[in-house]
């Protein structure tokens, strides 16, 4: 026997309702470029060949008669054109980072936990509201009870923020039916 020698730690056996401590290092970096050309032309010239006239005969009754003479005739002439060119560029870069704590609300047979978090703080009538969930191994936990977000296994987290600032920059409902229903 080797006193040297030390054994791994056994993972602790966790249940629901256990406390978990998520240390939240993500960054994201998009680069978006997209470019278009649409060309459409149309061209539309009807004309009725023959067309039904009703008329008065000389003893006063109706008579149906048909016209044939060109200028007469009802015609449509429609052209139609439009040539656009769009071309749009998205760069991003995000980076979010916090500790939050979870919950366990379920233990897997296989010893997988998934876990759960919410935080809301509110500051002077501006509300920022957390989600967190996802599932980690319990070997994946540190000793001081901390597992990272690049760790968890279908990870989903979401940011909201609600209050009067958020608002203030908030495009009017006017303004966004505009934006959505733009023709051109």
């Amino acid at each position: 026997m080797d006193f040297t020698e030390a054994s791994p730690a056994k993972p602790k056996k966790y249940q629901k309702h256990d406390i978990v401590t998520i240390i939240v290092a993500e960054n994201s970096v998009t680069d978006t470029s997209s470019q278009t050309k649409n060309d459409k032309k149309q061209d539309f010239d009807m004309a009725i060949q023959q067309f039904l006239q009703l008329a008065h005969s000389a003893s006063g009754l109706p008579t149906v008669g048909v016209v044939g003479t060109p200028s007469k005739l009802p015609e449509v002439k429609f052209s139609y054109n439009n040539q656009r060119d769009a071309q749009a560029e998205n760069q991003r870069s995000d980076t979010f980072t916090t500790r939050i704590s979870a919950t366990v609300v379920d233990v897997k047979p296989n010893g997988t936990m998934v876990i759960e978090a919410v935080r809301q703080i509110t500051v002077d009538k501006e509300v920022q509201q957390y989600r967190m969930s996802g599932i980690c191994r319990a070997e994946d936990i540190t000793g001081d009870n901390t597992v990272l977000s690049t760790q968890l296994a279908e990870l989903n987290l979401s940011k909201k923020t609600t209050g009067e600032v958020h608002n203030g920059v908030k495009s009017g409902w006017l303004n966004n039916m505009i934006d959505k229903f733009n023709p051109f």
